[in-house]
């Protein structure tokens, strides 16, 4: 089962960082210090409980409402701890409430209590300071449905795909496993030969129950190499990266779906932490850490360093190269008009929904292909299993 651990390490330049971390063990969380360069002075489990996404935006809506109705925020607090259902989130709001009447700020609190990602935090704090709690509150509960909103529907798209090969593959381990050995048995007490496919599907049966295990464990220890020396090299990283960024070919469209997931999570963020009157600097430092595309990161740091030299914002992302020119444009006449987080935040959806229609395409596109293949291997299945019962009535004869 998951859970949080907090811990103390060093980075490579000798300070102290500090932190949690949802894992499912201490080794896990060792090992991915390790992969962020970090060395490990303290890993311990937390007793904070861990909340889905759904539970932490209930939370925040119905806190934001009552804020939103002028109700001081300590008597909200009360009021949800008063009223939760759920234990986990009562306890959660219990630990907050205990550390704002010490004098913590909620931003800070919320954050040490797991419940903020970096950038709702740094929303939250803006808001903070500004005075503007509530609005922020808002916000961050917008984005939150936005994002649960998004999931759902790609998880709409994947899931028909997804039963298709696990029913397929249900129905290949029967054949495989319980009715084509029948055969072998019975034509063994026959003394009678099997058809050449038959026996052809049950040796490859027999060399996956006996090697199977040390394929998969062989699968897994490569693929976890090849994670580890993907993160420890930044020249594989942007190779790698580079190169399916590249990849435009009518299919599978893998550029195109890494650069709108890239356009749209630099877009949303930078949105919603414009939003929090965060200076677009300081947005820019963030957004570079949350990018999964490492040339999306390197991008962003060039985008920084030329808005630094004196360039606008849609001049230093036209020369990354990475941003289409549409968007470009409208950067550009959100920053002639002074609508720049506008802006940013429809171009955050329409690249939303431009992910989500180009992964439903692909799952309708691969559809057929898996109908395709599964059918071609259960086919093959019932020949090897339909031609021993007519050898066996040839036999009988």
């Amino acid at each position: 089962m998951r859970q949080y651990y907090q811990y103390q390490a060093i980075d490579v330049s000798g300070c102290v960082v500090s932190g949690s971390q949802l894992s499912l063990s201490q080794l896990l969380v060792r090992f991915s210090l390790r992969l962020r360069r970090l060395k490990p002075l303290m890993i311990v489990p937390s007793l904070v409980p861990v909340l889905s996404k759904k539970q932490r935006q209930d939370f925040f809506s119905q806190l934001s409402m009552l804020l939103e109705a002028s109700i001081p925020l300590l008597q909200s607090l009360e009021f949800l701890q008063a009223n939760y259902i759920n234990t986990a989130v009562a306890s959660i709001i219990k630990l907050a409430k205990e550390q704002i009447l010490k004098g913590q700020a909620f931003s800070v609190t919320f954050k040490a209590l797991n419940m903020l990602s970096e950038v709702q935090f740094y929303l939250l704090q803006a808001g903070e300071a500004s005075g503007q709690l509530n609005l922020a509150l808002r916000h961050l509960v917008l984005a939150q449905k936005a994002s649960l909103k998004q999931k759902e529907a790609l998880l709409n798209a994947l899931r028909y795909p997804a039963f298709l090969v696990v029913a397929s593959v249900v129905v290949i381990i029967i054949f495989v496993h319980y009715i084509l050995p029948q055969f072998s048995v019975m034509f063994d007490s026959m003394q009678a030969a099997l058809p050449r496919i038959t026996v052809n599907i049950l040796r490859f049966t027999q060399f996956i129950e006996r090697f199977g295990g040390v394929i998969f464990f062989d699968i897994i220890g490569l693929s976890a190499a090849s994670y580890v020396f993907y993160y420890a090299s930044p020249k594989l990283r942007a190779k790698l990266d580079s190169a399916l960024l590249a990849y435009h070919w009518s299919w599978p469209k893998i550029g195109h779906l890494i650069s709108y997931y890239n356009q749209q999570q630099f877009f949303t963020v930078l949105a919603l932490l414009l939003k929090a009157k965060v200076h677009l600097l300081a947005s820019l430092d963030l957004i570079a850490k949350l990018l999964p595309n490492y040339c999306f990161q390197q991008g962003i740091k060039q985008v920084r360093a030329n808005i630094t030299g004196g360039l606008d914002l849609a001049r230093a992302l036209a020369g990354t190269k990475l941003f289409d020119e549409a968007s470009v444009h409208l950067i550009r006449l959100g920053e002639e008009t002074g609508q720049l987080t506008t802006m940013a935040q429809q171009l955050a959806d329409y690249y939303s929904k431009q992910l989500t229609r180009l992964i439903t395409q692909l799952s309708h596109q691969l559809e057929p292909i898996i109908i395709v293949f599964l059918g071609g291997v259960i086919g093959v299945l019932i020949v090897g299993m339909y031609l021993p019962i007519f050898r066996l009535g040839e036999t009988v004869h």
